[in-house]
Formats: structure tokens, C-alpha cells, sequence
């Protein structure tokens, strides 16, 4: 009579280990097994997020609350954005704290809430005065192919900042955390051309900015970050002004949804590049896990059925051969304008023209 096999090479094992290896030869599966910096951990959907209240965040920053082993100031992560030197930036701030809320809604840490208190504090002390634009937080950084100069504020980081704020407020009960929310979130009231950082669409549509740019650039990931945040405030207050703002912000995001697909992928923003500016995996993968998070509090179909697209289109190898190609298509476009612009004497952040193809390349 035949035996089966038992110990480390039973069939079932054996099995587990095919399964394993086919999930790690997709390209999702491979994506993920890639060995990653703080700045790049995949960021699934949140694990504690509650549609008529404030739970958790709507992505899963848990590991933005592990130790960072990289320069940082007062305790907090530097980075170097576009190659202008070592920055602390605000989303650096409030997504740590976001990951420890999360932490903190698991093993009730109380070391975890002074953490969460001592960012909140550091937004409350980096909010004012921008100039040019309305009172925020500000970045530092160029950002030339949007034809951005710093210093600028940012939707996605108006709205990070809040989503903070508000949960600091009802986690420790400090009114100046919801004081500071509310001042945070008034650029939200004011167009890009007025120094804020929402665009008004023809048809009544509003967007909210990542990058307060001109041509628009609509980001998605940063579209939705910031929409967070406006709901945040308004589910936590029962603001009616921001309740209609995140209302009218979903029902545009959900007609743009088909602009942001580019038959075999994501796109990162519509920033009219003469080339499409598609998502990188890591972006792709945060677009799907964005859209699964929001439909669990604006339960509209077409974000499911964009996020059920992409994740199909991950899982082939001719779209994300595709894809990684395109992107690097994309950023060597992007280096190869740079340097013509420079090398003619043109400032980078002020030929719109150029980077919106109305005009053609210069030449090499």
C-alpha cells in the first residue's frame, strides 16, 4: 500500500510553495516581494475605517510609525524632494502620526498617543502665512515641469494635515487641534488663482489640487488624500460647508474616473504632458487601495469598477511591461527637456509651453 509523504516535503506543503511561487511570478506578486525603503512601503487599504464616523485612515500608514534609520530633525524623517537638499516635509509629519493612530487603535499605547500629540503640535506651530498663496503648510521645493516655484501649499497636504488634526482632537480633546483643522481647511474655500488650492471645472465640477498648478494637474493620489480630509472635518463637526465640498469634489472625481485610465493602467495626473504621465507600480497599487477606501464611505460603483480594472490590469505582464516602460519613457523625457531648457537659458518652471507640447523641443 503506498504512504503519503510526510515532514517538510509533504503534498501540502508542496503545493503552498507552487501557490507562493505563482504569486510571486505575477506582476503584482512580484511587486510586492521587492524589498523596499520607508518612503516606498506598499500602502494597502485601512483596516479601521468607519463610514458615518472618524475611525481609522483610509490607507494603512502603520509602517510609518516604525523607527526611521535616516537623517531626520526633532525625531522626524528628512527627505531629499526633487534633489533640492534634505526637507522635512509636512505629509512626513502627519503620516507618521496617522500610522500611529492606527497602532493606536490596536494596542492602545499611550506612548503612541504623545507621539500623535507632538506632531499635531508641530502642524499647529508650521501653519501661516505663504506668500502669494493662502495661509498653510508650506513646501520648499521647485517642482518645474508644473511650472510651480516654492514656497506653495498643497491640497493633498491641507487635507492630511486635517484628517490629523481631527483625530488628535477627539483621541486627546485639546480644542486648538480642531481650531488649527478649521484654519487648515479654509484654502479649500479658494481657487489655485487665488491662492488656494481647489480648481473650479466648466459644468460645476471642483478638484482638489495636489499642486497648485496651471495648466491644472489633477494627481489622483493627491486628489483623494485631500478629499479625506475635507470629508474628516465635516463627519467629525457636522460642517455643512465641507460636507457639500467633499459631496461635489466625489461626484467630479467619479466622472473624471475614465480620464485617469489609459486602457491598460493608471495614470499618475492629467497634467497635459504631450505623453501621458503614467503611474509607476508603486502609484498603481495606491490608486487601487485609494479607491477600494473610498467607496467605503461614498459607496458609488465606478470607483469599484476602476479599482476592480486595475487590479486586473496588474495581474498581466504585456500591461505592466507596458507601464514600467512608459514611465520610463516618461521620466527620461522629462530629464532630456530639462537639460535643453537649461542649456538655452530658460528658467524650468516657466516654460508651460514646452512642457505642455504647445510648442515644440527645443533642440538637444
Amino acid at each position: 500500500m503506498a504512504t503519503s509523504v510526510v515532514g517538510p516535503y509533504s503534498s501540502a506543503r508542496i503545493l503552498g510553495c507552487r501557490i507562493a511561487m505563482f504569486t510571486l511570478l505575477t506582476p503584482r506578486g512580484l511587486h510586492g516581494a521587492m524589498p523596499r525603503d520607508y518612503w516606498h512601503v506598499l500602502e494597502p487599504t485601512g483596516r479601521h475605517i468607519q463610514r458615518d464616523s472618524l475611525g481609522g485612515y483610509y490607507i494603512d500608514m502603520r509602517h510609518k510609525a516604525r523607527p526611521y534609520k535616516g537623517p531626520t530633525q526633532d525625531g522626524f524623517p528628512l527627505r531629499n524632494q526633487n534633489g533640492e537638499g534634505l526637507q522635512l516635509l509636512p505629509v512626513t509629519v502627519t503620516q507618521m502620526a496617522l500610522g500611529h493612530y492606527d497602532c493606536f487603535l490596536e494596542d492602545g499605547d499611550l506612548e503612541r498617543q504623545r507621539t500623535i500629540a507632538r506632531c499635531a503640535d508641530w502642524l499647529i506651530e508650521a501653519h501661516g502665512p505663504c506668500p502669494g498663496k493662502q495661509d498653510g503648510w508650506s513646501y520648499g521645493f521647485d517642482h518645474g515641469r508644473l511650472g510651480i516655484k516654492a514656497p506653495f501649499i498643497s491640497a493633498m497636504g491641507q487635507g492630511q494635515g486635517i484628517s490629523l488634526l481631527v483625530r488628535a482632537h477627539k483621541l486627546i480633546g485639546d480644542d486648538r487641534y480642531l481650531d488649527a483643522a478649521r484654519v487648515a481647511l479654509q484654502p479649500f474655500f479658494h481657487s489655485v488663482e487665488d491662492g488656494g488650492v481647489i480648481a473650479h471645472l466648466p459644468g460645476g465640477g471642483v478638484t482638489l489640487e495636489e499642486y497648485p498648478s496651471r495648466p491644472y494637474s489633477h494627481i489622483l493620489n493627491g486628489f483623494i488624500f485631500a478629499l479625506w480630509g475635507v470629508h474628516d472635518f465635516a463627519i467629525h463637526t457636522g460642517d455643512d460647508r465641507a460636507a457639500e465640498l467633499a459631496e461635489r469634489a466625489v461626484d467630479t472625481l467619479a466622472d473624471m474616473m475614465p480620464r485617469y485610465d489609459v486602457g491598460y493602467w493608471s495614470r499618475y495626473g492629467l497634467f497635459p504632458h504631450p505623453r501621458p504621465n503614467v503611474a509607476s507600480p508603486f502609484y498603481h497599487e495606491l490608486h487601487i487601495a485609494q479607491l477600494r477606501g473610498l467607496k467605503e464611505i461614498y459607496p458609488r460603483d465606478v470607483f469599484t469598477e476602476f479599482a476592480d480594472r486595475w487590479e486586473r490590469q496588474f495581474a498581466s505582464w504585456t500591461n505592466f511591461t507596458r507601464a514600467v516602460y512608459g514611465k520610463v519613457r516618461f521620466k527620461r523625457w522629462v530629464k532630456q527637456t530639462k537639460r535643453q531648457l537649461v542649456a538655452a537659458g530658460i528658467e524650468v518652471d516657466e516654460a508651460t509651453e514646452i512642457w505642455t507640447g504647445q510648442t515644440a523641443s527645443l533642440p538637444a
